[in-house]
């Protein structure tokens, strides 16, 4: 008996890439970034060419979490998804945009209303989609 695993041979790129940024909006509203995201990257590459390495950019984002008790109030939609797919050389870069809103407590009760748009950069080198760069409310890459 041969057992084929049908995504293997027939990928759906764009339900890879919805996947991910699922994964992201949903740890992100639950404050659960960590080691194990793996729809994240390592590294992260900036637009202006800087490089982060994928520890950086979870430390950056569990100091934002650790300025807040909990987010609530959390709603998201997906608006864009475009990706490009070089058959080959097996591999591809993804591009989502959407739109995001959620309430922030503070440690003294203050509700921090946070809005606006997102967007995740992703790519893959043959095997797994991930997010390389992204815009999202209420991160700083700078800061």
């Amino acid at each position: 008996i041969s057992h084929f695993c049908y995504e293997d041979f027939h990928p759906n790129h764009e339900m890879e890439i919805r996947q991910r940024s699922v994964e992201f909006l949903t740890q992100w509203c639950r404050q659960q970034m960590n080691e194990y995201s793996w729809q994240l990257a390592d590294p992260f590459i900036h637009p202006d060419t800087r490089e982060f390495s994928k520890d950086f950019i979870l430390k950056k984002i569990n100091n934002l979490f650790a300025a807040y008790n909990s987010f609530s109030n959390y709603e998201y939609i997906i608006n864009q998804l475009n990706f490009e797919w070089n058959d080959n050389n097996e591999c591809g870069k993804g591009y989502v945009e959407g739109a995001v809103k959620y309430d922030a407590q503070t440690e003294s009760g203050e509700q921090v209303h946070i809005e606006g748009s997102f967007e995740f950069y992703l790519s893959n080198s043959g095997t797994w989609w991930s997010i390389f760069y992204f815009v999202f409310p209420g991160f700083n890459w700078n800061g």
